[in-house]
């Protein structure tokens, strides 16, 4: 037998189905239609994968494959045992809308299975969050790339088409797993669809060079790894509206993100950023929130005037700084600035103010006034 006869589909009280050891190559997804079925026997025929159906059958208590040959569900979930593999399938039968979330399934590797399930999907999200996957290249092209480098001595790369099976997605989110770089040819079969990535809480210790190829990228978390330094290249990521660098060991704000026209918020927090490049603040056209909280400055360089005109949200506590420059009367948009309470502001009256100094140790701080206008700051944070 080859197939399951359809009219055991009407059979809708069966509880058990054994149809083993035959030549069926496919679960039917008419499966689903049984709802009160508690058993079934596949074992001994030549099935790959296993229909989405299953995840439908709440009373199913035994399912018997041939585990050695599926390839869908990938083999972590199959290993897992009845209930995981009805989990999985429910969410990859009944995501949300254009999201596949496959977080916290176990995954250690991007088996063939799993490929051809992504290379199919028409999904724009995709969640492999917190799993233990150390790398994207997918299996088979490990063991291919395995093979070449015993016969050949040499190391042979990856090309990008093996990261063929993530071009669809818009986000991407493998935060939470060992991984140890972002390979090179995943930024260039994503340049063109991938507007968010997410590789938080990684081993990262750098960015590929490629990453400036990621034309529509719109937000970057790469916070809670071990970066440090960001490729020059990011200056061509010219859409990008947010990244996230905190938690890293950066030792300088990069310049090139002052290139960004659209770039509109930046947390370098909990770095050890010592310095900030002179005129570096002359960019950063429609920055709108800077944390730079948490490192080891001494100082800020000057703030000239038509420096960061969007600037809302400055955060500067917890480094070393112990005055801040004039210039900070040049930030008109800012209303909200947290510094630490012993860090010393320059006189009033050489903002053309009035009012004593300890004004500024107000949880409201006062208009500034300069010769570019006034800056009325409404939330005050001291720590």
């Amino acid at each position: 037998m080859e197939e399951v006869p359809v009219c055991v589909a009407s059979l809708t009280n069966l509880e058990v189905l054994d149809c083993a050891d035959n030549h069926i190559k496919a679960i039917p997804q008419w499966i689903g239609h049984l709802k009160q079925i508690q058993e079934l026997y596949f074992g001994g025929n030549p099935i790959t994968s296993l229909p989405l159906e299953l995840a439908s059958l709440s009373d199913l208590a035994i399912l018997r494959t041939d585990v050695e040959r599926i390839s869908f569900p990938p083999r972590a979930i199959l290993a897992q045992g009845l209930q995981s593999i009805q989990s999985f399938l429910a969410r990859v039968s009944n995501p949300q809308v254009g999201h596949i979330s496959l977080n916290d399934c176990g995954l250690s590797v991007i088996d063939e299975g799993l490929v051809n399930m992504l290379s199919s999907s028409v999904a724009h999200q995709l969640d492999l969050s917190r799993n233990r996957i150390a790398t994207l290249l997918p299996e088979h092209h490990q063991v291919a790339l395995q093979e070449e480098l015993d016969a050949t001595g040499q190391a042979i790369e990856p090309t990008p088409d093996m990261y063929s099976y993530l071009t669809s997605f818009q986000n991407l989110d493998i935060s939470h797993n060992p991984l140890r770089e972002v390979p090179d040819g995943l930024a260039l079969v994503c340049s063109q669809n991938l507007t968010n990535l997410v590789v938080s809480h990684a081993m990262l210790h750098r960015l590929p060079g490629t990453i400036g190829s990621m034309h529509a990228l719109s937000g970057l978390d790469v916070s809670h790894c071990r970066l440090e330094g960001i490729p020059d290249s990011i200056s061509s990521c010219f859409g990008l509206e947010k990244i996230l660098l905190s938690h890293n060991c950066l030792e300088l704000l990069p310049s090139s993100l002052a290139e960004l026209p659209c770039l509109q918020y930046v947390d370098i927090s909990n770095n050890r950023i010592s310095t900030i490049e002179n005129d570096c603040f002359l960019g950063f056209k429609s920055l709108c929130h800077l944390n730079v909280s948490c490192n080891v400055m001494k100082c800020l360089p000057e703030i000239p005037n038509g420096s960061m005109p969007s600037l809302k949200k400055f955060f500067v506590s917890s480094n070393r700084i112990n005055a801040l420059p004039l210039g900070v009367a040049n930030l008109l948009s800012m209303t909200e600035f947290e510094y630490d309470k012993d860090m010393q502001f320059p006189p009033p009256e050489l903002y053309g103010l009035s009012a004593p100094k300890h004004a500024y140790n107000e949880h409201r701080f006062p208009a500034i006034e300069s010769e570019c206008g006034t800056a009325p700051v409404s939330v005050f944070h001291l720590l």
